[in-house]
């Protein structure tokens, strides 16, 4: 009995004295350094920066309008972007990482661009505007390969076959000087249309408008430009884009704005000397055989 006794105190003892041991060499390895209290607590403290999206949410890529102010917003972390139209440019002025203006839109089919002041294209909009149109339905760009008396048939501009029935209020429209109202018979075979419409549960389109479009029609391909001015020509202006120096002819229907920081402008008439080294932003219209200059703001 007392041996047992005795076993059972040695046992106890070390097992003890076991556990003791382990709980300071555990304690000892899971303490932190003082080096790395401080590396946690700088990572902690390490703002991490908000990514801005770039969106344009208003107008979608083609969409239908009426003839009442067309609105445009997004969101950037810029401070202004610039609206291009198929005839003029302005600046937007941003608000808590948001924009938005309204215009009046342009009669008939347009073409709507929205730039950061980096070049990026924000978004890019189709618009066909026309008295009394159902709005914000979505476009359908093709030509005319059969016609019934209560619908078509085109082939879209991605080459798929689509089948359009007329609703009971739509609007046949031409483009080919001013836009103006047409019979259904105005429209033929090879015409190229753009159908205002929605879809559907049998994949049919369901026709609103009907649109005619001259052959000759091609939407204004706008670009921004960015750089410092370096020179003034009698007849140009150069800067210094992120592809080298670029030359821009100035024509008596450029329009000059000057540029504040916060995205407000005001109208110019010319370039002056002391605009040398400024930042400018110039949209233009390229063409095969000539750059066409629509408008330069010059940061001041």
């Amino acid at each position: 009995m007392k041996i047992e006794l005795f076993i059972a105190v040695i046992l106890g003892t070390v097992l003890g004295l076991g556990g003791v041991y382990s709980i300071v060499f555990l304690t000892t390895r899971a303490a932190p350094t003082e080096s790395s209290v401080q590396s946690l607590t700088a990572v902690s403290e390490t703002p991490v920066p908000t990514q801005i999206p770039n969106t344009l949410i208003t107008p979608s890529k083609s969409v239908s309008w009426d003839t009442t102010p067309l609105v445009f917003k997004g969101t950037t972390g810029n401070a202004f972007v610039f609206l291009s139209t198929d005839i003029a440019d302005s600046a937007i002025p941003t608000t808590d990482n948001s924009f938005e203006t309204t215009i009046t839109p342009l009669l008939g089919l347009a073409r709507y661009t929205v730039f950061t002041p980096s070049e990026q294209v924000l978004g890019a909009s189709d618009v066909v505007s026309f008295q009394d149109l159902t709005k914000e339905q979505p476009l359908t760009f093709g030509t005319v390969t059969d016609l019934t008396s209560d619908g078509l048939q085109m082939r879209g501009s991605e080459g798929t076959i689509e089948q359009v029935m007329y609703s009971p209020k739509i609007t046949f429209g031409s483009f080919l000087k001013e836009p103006k109202k047409v019979s259904p018979s105005d429209v033929a075979i090879g015409d190229r249309v753009v159908v205002v419409s929605d879809r559907s549960e049998k994949a049919i389109l369901n026709g609103y408008g009907v649109f005619a479009i001259p052959p000759e029609y091609r939407p204004k391909e706008i670009q921004l430009f960015a750089g410092d001015i370096t020179k003034l020509g009698k007849n140009n202006v150069s800067i210094s884009h992120s592809g080298g120096e670029k030359l821009f002819p100035v024509t008596t229907s450029v329009k000059f704005f000057g540029l504040k920081a916060d995205g407000t402008t005001r109208k110019r008439t010319k370039l002056i000397a002391s605009d040398i080294g400024r930042k400018a932003y110039i949209t233009a219209i390229a063409s095969d055989s000539a750059t066409l200059t629509r408008s330069i703001f010059i940061s001041e």
